[in-house]
């Protein structure tokens, strides 16, 4: 089978500006039509598996100020949780807080990525 760049970067779970420098640096080579155009098949998806070693985590992060916005917490959750399944975006972790919102402290939210994700953060 045949992908264009736009639908090889979809199934790898990177950008197309990443494809290139793949392609830039040697990492991934691509195929090319006779009129210059990168396409790649079956086979580099097994070579993207060596290159992609960290793949990545989709958290769903919701928040609202006070306790009397609980109710809208729980919307926020549902919402997002069909969004991304409807989009195909599996769910690694929901993450859900109280909190004011001038500061961009959210401890929760820091507190558990490091603790469940050290890599990533």
């Amino acid at each position: 089978m045949h992908y264009r760049p736009s639908e090889f970067a979809d199934l790898a779970g990177v950008s197309v500006k990443t494809l290139h420098r793949w392609d830039s640096s040697g990492k991934l080579k691509p195929l090319r039509t006779v009129g210059g155009h990168r396409y790649y098949t079956d086979e580099h998806i097994n070579q993207i598996k060596g290159i992609i070693k960290n793949p990545r985590i989709n958290i769903i992060y919701c928040r609202v100020s006070s306790n009397a916005q609980k109710p809208e917490l729980s919307n926020q959750v549902e919402a997002m949780k069909e969004f991304c399944t409807a989009n195909g975006i599996t769910i690694d972790k929901v993450i859900k807080e109280i909190g004011g919102g001038l500061k961009f402290k959210r401890k929760k939210f820091l507190t558990e990525c490091r603790a469940e994700f050290p890599k990533v953060l």
